[in-house]
């Protein structure tokens, strides 16, 4: 994956995403345990201050 930023930094999105994935599925909402895009981008944006990052790997996670 090209990207202008580095490895630790991409890797340490996709932890935060996962790790905020995993806790919602943990305590799902009646009828509904997925998360919507921005909800997991929102959740990501209390640790990571980058945007565009986050929106890199989301875009980047299949």
């Amino acid at each position: 994956m090209d990207s202008r930023w580095r490895v630790s930094r991409l890797e340490n999105v996709s932890n935060v995403v996962v790790k905020a994935l995993k806790e919602r599925k943990a305590r799902p909402v009646k009828g509904n345990s997925g998360m919507s895009r921005q909800e997991v981008r929102d959740s990501a944006r209390l640790h990571i201050g980058d945007t565009g990052l986050i929106d890199y790997v989301l875009k980047s996670m299949n």
